[in-house]
């Protein structure tokens, strides 16, 4: 793995300048250390998610060299991670029984779930695994953007209802398909819809509310969205079916157009405030307004009762509106993806939504030999992923080059991915670069972002942060935080722009509001500095909580440090040993110097000898010359003056 970030598994460069990692930041306890190996394939990389009932890892295999996402099951009210942090530790009777219950759910979910692979609106399921005493299930990984994330960049934060229509279409299919099967997805939220880089729309997560309201399992913060959950899913007994994720899908429809969350759905029970689309100024039908409220009646019994029941009585009041729309929907210009609307093309994708491959291909092969670029994209894409072809990445490349030649943005970034990851061509990071340079200058947000990392480190194009300053700042401007931490970086360091602290902190800023950790660790370092804006140890603090909060080390020994030092706050020994403690744990060697004086002195933990000894070796094994210091007095029974002067300095 020495060629690929731990992180994101992007080319290597310390610091990686796609994610922020560099040695020392780990993933957040309880989630897996990265590196960690599964199944003997399996590389883990960063978390991309940590619900009420597991985490959901990015993850490289090695046999096949791609990326892809895998989920523990760890259900936080009934397990933990045990100190050799690796296996769980499952607590007392009675959580020892639902855990067992609950993972046996999970497997027999993986296994139903896998009926589906390849289903074009369902995240694949290809494979699920025991280990270190819990159940794992390896799926595709797709990048894009939520639903959620989506309406949020939109003006007034919602869309028209056709748009909202037409990206829920998918989402119906894969729910027919589902409850065709017998299983409910219970948790149909904008956060669990995806809208990937090819123009996708995928259905996520499952599991997240699989095991909600059975007699096992009774924690119902952890798996409850409020406004999308039907009331019957707040009932331990409540009658739940096709209809509940009907109500689930109802109210993301709502959201979308409205841009508000519908009131909870106890809170409508007892008196129903609810306020039509219409009322809150969507256009709208009165006919589609009907049939949506009756998909969000507050009682089970009175809403639709199955997804071919609703799509009839959609079609009845939206088919004919939806023929007559001659145009592209409104949000093809920023959803990611071709999407087209010739006769020939759309039997192909019509023969694709409903996974008939074969169909696809004999839509859109004779049109890509014509030379229509979309076709050329899609069939490239489908050699990629092996569907109705053997998979094979070299035939991917060559139809993704013919695509991207002719100017098709998604072409030409998964092209420049090509020739960086050299899959199915020569690894080539002057093409790589090249590629992305063309996607960049037509406002792709990742080839942006991609373009300005090789100017800064030098891959495939003359070093020059100049260049790396202008293409970080296009995609900080749309809003991606890694380049927005990565322009911050620029200034603080006056490379490519004149040094300016101010707006170091301010790009810095825009990252860290977004919850990106590392660039909430360097907004912290700025204010305990007083560069680019006032000192002020409290909001120095508070930014570093949150980073430490997300598993930032060096985020979390700063936080110690204040901690003892009583800055930006009342001074508590017993917090920066807690600190210290997390970050040493994860092998930073400031940090274990200072447990280990801690526990020397008896600071905020009780005296032990034998952990200071521990912690203080930790540090030396790392060339951390105090460290070795302290650990020769500690030995000669005088660490006591070794840890007052370094509390004083």
């Amino acid at each position: 793995m020495d060629e690929h970030c731990p992180n994101c598994f992007g080319p290597a460069s310390t610091p990686c300048p796609r994610c922020g990692w560099r040695p020392g930041f780990d993933n957040p306890s309880p989630a897996l250390a990265l590196g960690t190996l599964l199944d003997g394939r399996y590389r883990l990389g960063r978390v991309l998610g940590h619900g009420g009932f597991g985490i959901t890892y990015l993850a490289w295999d090695e046999n096949l060299q791609l990326k892809l996402a895998i989920k523990e099951f760890l259900p936080r009210n009934s397990a933990t991670r045990a100190p050799d942090r690796v296996s769980l530790a499952v607590y007392p009777p009675p959580a020892d029984e639902q855990f067992a219950y609950g993972l046996e759910r999970f497997l027999e979910e993986a296994r139903a779930l896998a009926r589906f692979d390849q289903h074009p609106a369902i995240v694949s399921v290809k494979t699920f695994f025991r280990a270190n005493g819990t159940g794992y299930c390896v799926m595709d990984y797709v990048e894009g953007l939520t639903f959620k994330q989506y309406l949020a960049r939109q003006p007034e934060g919602r869309i028209s209802f056709e748009q909202a229509f037409r990206l829920l279409l998918p989402v119906m299919e894969a729910l027919r398909v589902v409850h065709k099967e017998g299983l409910l997805h219970r948790d149909v939220t904008p956060d669990n819809i995806y809208l990937t880089r090819n123009g996708r729309v995928k259905l996520l997560d499952f599991g997240a509310a699989r095991f909600a309201l059975s007699e096992r399992s009774h924690s119902l913060s952890v798996i409850l969205k409020p406004g999308y959950a039907p009331e019957e899913q707040y009932r331990a007994r409540g009658q739940q079916g096709p209809w509940t994720d009907i109500y689930s899908l109802g109210a993301t429809l709502y959201r979308a157009i409205t841009g508000q969350v519908p009131p909870d759905a106890l809170d409508r029970l007892a008196e129903d405030t609810l306020l039509t689309p219409s009322q809150l100024g969507v256009a709208i039908s009165p006919q589609q307004e009907e049939v949506l409220l009756k998909a969000m009646a507050v009682r089970g019994p009175d809403r639709f009762q199955s997804i071919d029941v609703m799509e009839q009585a959609w079609a009845k009041v939206s088919a004919l509106k939806l023929k007559k729309t001659a145009a592209p929907p409104p949000v093809a210009d920023s959803l990611p993806g071709p999407v087209q609307f010739d006769a020939q093309f759309s039997l192909g994708c019509a023969a694709y939504e409903r996974s008939d491959y074969q169909g696809a291909i004999d839509r859109w092969y004779p049109l890509a030999k014509q030379g229509d670029r979309k076709a050329q994209y899609n069939i490239g894409m489908m050699y990629a992923r092996g569907q109705g072809f053997d998979r094979d990445e070299a035939q991917a490349a060559q139809w993704l080059q013919e695509a991207a030649r002719q100017g098709d943005v998604e072409a030409q970034y998964n092209l420049g991915l090509i020739y960086a990851e050299g899959r199915g061509v020569e690894q080539n990071y002057t093409q790589a670069a090249y590629w992305w340079h063309e996607a960049a200058k037509r406002g792709e947000v990742l080839a942006q972002y991609n373009l300005g990392a090789m100017y800064a480190d030098g891959r495939g194009l003359d070093q020059d942060y100049v260049q790396a300053a202008h293409w970080w700042r296009q995609a900080a401007a749309q809003g991606l935080a890694e380049a927005q931490i990565n322009l911050g970086w620029l200034y603080e360091n006056g490379l490519g722009l004149a040094h300016d602290d101010i707006q170091a902190v301010f790009w810095y800023r825009q990252a860290a509001e977004q919850g990106l950790a590392a660039a909430q660790y360097n907004l912290g370092m700025m204010y305990a500095l007083g560069r680019g804006t006032l000192q002020n140890d409290a909001q120095a603090a508070l930014w570093w909580r949150k980073a430490a909060e997300q598993g930032l080390a060096e985020a979390r020994f700063s936080l110690g440090l204040m901690y003892e030092m009583g800055r930006g706050g009342p001074q508590d020994e017993a917090q920066a040993a807690y600190w210290y403690g997390q970050a040493a744990e994860q092998g930073l060697a400031e940090a274990q110097y200072r447990l280990g004086l801690l526990y020397a002195e008896g600071r905020g933990v009780e005296r032990d000898e034998f952990k200071a000894t521990h912690w203080l070796v930790s540090a030396v094994s790392q060339g951390y010359d105090e460290a070795q210091n302290a650990l020769d007095r500690l030995f000669k029974g005088d660490a006591r003056a070794d840890a007052g002067s370094a509390s004083a300095g």
